[in-house]
């Protein structure tokens, strides 16, 4: 091979190879950018989830509260009053509030068990009024009938009862929030 043929595929050659390092390092930025684009993504949604995870379990912890006060008291007509109720309706609507941030920013279990927390409450509260509003009735001097006095009876029993199976679902889903919030994007959770 004479020397100008091989000083032109010499040439040739190192033009190659440096087009294929160009290339690859271009990739490899891009690469670089994506995962890093990701990894910010995924610390802006964990800090996001967080935040809404945070604000539902406090409106959760204060219907849990509101709730537990009511149960053991021999005179709980003293206990679940209309201020009581009243304070139970606005927790429930923060918590009520709180449940779409929960459910919008996933996953799917995380979401569920808020919207049994927001239902269960929901109830209560609803149970609380019907207790309070049949009360004043009877002190305003509408006759009750025994089944109305059950009735009455039943929805404080109710609030009274709910108290185990709200922190039950409190417990459920700091659990369900606390597995997503340590999920590192290396199994699927439901979203």
């Amino acid at each position: 091979m004479d020397a100008g043929l091989a000083a032109v595929l010499g040439a040739l050659a190192g033009a190659v190879a440096t087009t294929g390092a160009a290339v690859a390092a271009g990739w490899a930025q891009r690469e670089v950018a994506r995962i890093t684009a990701r990894s910010q993504h995924r610390k802006e949604r964990l800090q996001s989830r967080q935040s809404h995870y945070r604000e539902f379990a406090s409106a959760a912890y204060t219907v849990r509260d509101l709730v537990k006060r009511s149960v053991g008291h021999r005179e709980s007509s003293h206990v679940v009053t209309d201020q009581f109720s009243q304070e139970l309706q606005t927790a429930w609507k923060a918590l009520q509030g709180a449940r779409l941030d929960v459910v919008l920013s996933g996953p799917d279990q995380v979401g569920m068990a808020a919207q049994k927390l927001e239902e269960l409450a929901s109830e209560v509260s609803r149970e609380a009024r019907v207790f309070i509003v049949m009360g004043m009735l009877e002190t305003q001097g509408v006759v009750m009938s025994e089944s109305d006095r059950r009735d009455r009876h039943e929805a404080l029993m109710f609030v009274q009862n709910s108290a185990t199976a709200f922190e039950e679902k409190v417990g459920e889903f700091e659990r369900l929030a606390q597995a997503a919030l340590e999920d590192d994007g290396s199994a699927r959770l439901g979203r």
